[in-house]
């Protein structure tokens, strides 16, 4: 209220009229006050951290304003270090305001014009701002987005970006049209060929289509909601409300109708012949089906809602694997990796195996989910870097594995010369450069001695083994992205080889990252987050080169398939002896008797990647159940023995008729016959 004073006794000094000056309060109607207002004083003595919005509001109605020079207005209202939108006073000082004042009421008209221009300007533009900030903080409050991707700009870094939005685009869009608009927005070289266009005709077509779209019926969706009128306005609105009453008076009717009964017992037979009829249905459902009959399933790894969109949906070809516990799809048969696989349920697993897990969630006990003779996986990335698969290159894949020409073979689609680390340092590797300085440039240069060191610990061998599987220094593509397909057994094989190779890498590097919180193989705090996804992406590169399957690139846009690292060319390279099935079995076996008959107390990851079975587990299963038949018989002899061995007592009070000739003559019998020969023999008398 004393500022108030303080700015009628200014206002009278300059010799304005003594009414000028008034207090109005914020639930008063500030828009038409603004606009009755020539010029606002914004006079707040506190620093603030955002923009005055009532400045915001006078500066689009276009009324020239003066504010205290705090950091955030100046900030907003200095442009090349000139003034936009207004004047600024220092705050708290009255004599370089009515200085201000003064300055503004005595600018000419060329001056006021510029100053209210830039200040609707600056005003559209603080709106534009609030409207992409508040948009971006939505999205990062309601997408879940998946771990396993860089994310967007935090809304700060967007708002220190964000000057000026280009509104003369948006106005010269909107006033021009037609041939016009297209000669407008693209460049003179590519409206060469447009200039034998016969303009004539083609507004002659453009008249015969209006005629014809206005002698047809018209719906909902083409109405010109910019030529209806106030009146029509509210026509509609009034038929929209008869609508709803109508709606809603039926509902009550249908609610208020005498209904029949039912008995309990009626009702109770009746709900579970539906849940049984349910069960039937849903056992298998139509996609469940159509994969059932096709040689191929190709599973997309995600997690969370926010890589929804970019899955198949309604191809039986693919289907959804999720990575986190509640992140499956509604309406969607997808795949609870978790809950197959309860490693997953760890955080700290779930971010250093990424799509590695969704592998050994698939590999446990695979024969309940997966019957098809062919397994692929694609990540859910892969369709926004333009790698997935399209129609034509799914066609193509899918007749090569119907017809199995290729044999044992690696398809993929994804290869090493794309960005698939997403950092500054790997984004233009080259797809023919050596297999092993790309690992490295793509695990900060610590790919080959991390591998070697598992390497070793994975088969035993020395300290002084120095040797990694030889791969070729040039030449061929190498898969990436895991973006691959394969037969099922060679999955499984694969599978196998991984969940050894990720032992001995976790062993090697678990507490160094999750106690210490730092990984060798990455840089930036995303690739410390998932340590082992880099290294696990070009592990299956190492494994089909040298256990002799076919490598064979597909062009994941036309579908051309060619065969990279030929067979011949591996001659006297391939390392068969360590990448042999019955060498993985033999450590994988050794490994399950381990973990069966000691039970060892410290940490193990091996044990918790998938199913540990061995042999002795089989004998010990049949002899379980040969030791439980045994019981049932002998519990079966016992139960007959005491059958056979059961008192059997007589019955009670029931009459025997004696044999024919044995004189017996009941007591009762006896009684009456001397009772009636008594009376013979006094009737006789």
């Amino acid at each position: 209220m004393y500022y108030v004073w303080e700015m009628q006794a200014m206002a009278h000094h300059l010799g304005l009229p003594n009414d000028s000056v008034h207090l109005v309060g914020m639930d008063s109607d500030l828009s038409g006050i603004l606009w009755m207002s020539d010029v606002v004083v914004y006079g707040s003595s506190e620093e603030e951290k955002l923009f005055p919005p009532i400045l915001v509001r006078a500066m689009g109605l276009e009324r020239p304003i003066i504010a205290p020079s705090f950091t955030v207005i100046k900030q907003n209202l200095c442009c090349q270090n000139q003034m936009v939108g207004g004047l600024l006073y220092p705050a708290g000082d009255d004599d370089s305001l009515g200085q201000s004042l003064l300055r503004l009421t005595q600018s000419t008209p060329e001056e006021l014009s510029g100053m209210i221009t830039a200040g609707r300007l600056l005003s559209k533009n603080l709106l534009a701002m609030d409207a992409v900030t508040g948009y971006s903080r939505l999205l990062e409050i309601v997408l879940d987005f998946p771990s396993q991707i860089l994310l967007p700009q935090p809304v700060s870094e967007v708002q220190d970006s964000f000057k000026s939005w280009q509104w003369d685009l948006l106005t010269s869009h909107k006033n021009s049209s037609g041939v016009k608009s297209l000669a407008h927005m693209l460049p003179s070289e590519a409206l060469k060929p447009l200039q034998n266009v016969d303009l004539d005709l083609i507004r002659k077509f453009s008249t015969e289509q209006s005629t014809e779209i206005s002698t047809t019926p018209s719906y909902p969706l083409e109405i010109n909601f910019e030529s209806l009128e106030g009146d029509e306005w509210d026509d509609d609105r009034a038929a929209e409300l008869r609508d709803e009453i109508e709606r809603m008076e039926e509902e009550e009717l249908e609610e208020r109708k005498e209904q029949s009964q039912a008995i309990f017992e009626d009702v109770n037979r009746g709900v579970k012949k539906a849940e049984r009829e349910k069960d039937e249905i849903h056992e298998r459902d139509d996609a469940e089906l159509e994969r059932t009959g096709q040689p191929l399933c190709i599973y997309e790894s995600y997690q969370g809602s926010g890589a929804w969109p970019f899955l198949h949906q309604g191809n039986p070809l693919y289907r959804g694997l999720s990575l986190s516990l509640h992140g499956r799809r509604p309406k969607f048969d997808d795949i609870d990796a978790p809950s197959r696989l309860p490693l997953l349920n760890d955080t700290y697993y779930r971010d250093v195996l990424c799509d590695f897990g969704a592998f050994l969630a698939i590999a446990n006990r695979l024969d309940r989910i997966h019957k098809n003779a062919w397994i692929g996986f694609q990540p859910w990335y892969a369709a926004g870097r333009k790698v997935g698969l399209s129609y034509e290159a799914e066609h193509a894949l899918a007749n090569v594995v119907t017809k199995g020409k290729d044999g044992d073979a690696v398809y993929f689609w994804a290869h090493l010369g794309m960005d698939v680390g997403g950092t500054a340092q790997n984004t233009l590797l080259k797809p023919h450069e050596d297999f092993w300085l790309m690992c490295d440039a793509l695990n900060a240069g610590n790919c080959r001695s991390v591998f070697l060191d598992a390497f070793r610990q994975m088969y035993g061998l020395p300290v002084s083994w120095k040797n990694l599987p030889p791969m070729p220094a040039s030449g061929g593509l190498w898969a990436a992205m895991h973006c691959w397909a394969m037969p099922t057994s060679s999955y499984m094989e694969f599978i196998m080889f991984s969940r050894l190779f990720l032992d001995a890498l976790d062993s090697q590097l678990y507490e160094e990252h999750h106690e210490n919180g730092r990984c060798c193989l990455g840089i930036s705090m995303f690739e410390v987050q998932h340590c082992y996804c880099h290294l696990l992406e070009v592990l299956i590169n190492v494994w089909a080169y040298h256990s002799a399957r076919r490598m064979i690139y597909i062009d994941p846009v036309t579908g051309l398939m060619q065969e990279q690292h030929f067979l011949k060319s591996r001659r006297g390279i391939l390392w068969i002896k360590w990448f042999s099935f019955s060498m993985l079995k033999a450590i994988d076996e050794e490994f399950a008797e381990r973990a069966d008959d000691e039970h060892p107390e410290q940490r193990w990851l091996w044990p918790h990647t998938g199913e540990v079975f061995w042999q002795g587990i089989l004998e010990r299963e049949r002899q379980e159940r040969y030791a439980l038949k045994i019981e049932r018989k002998r519990r079966n002899k016992e139960r007959l023995a005491r059958m056979r061995s059961r008192y059997k007592q007589k019955s009670l009070g029931r009459y025997v008729k004696p044999p024919p000739g044995a004189g017996y003559v009941p007591q009762e019998l006896e009684d009456v016959n001397s009772e009636s020969e008594q009376h013979l023999q006094v009737a006789t008398e």
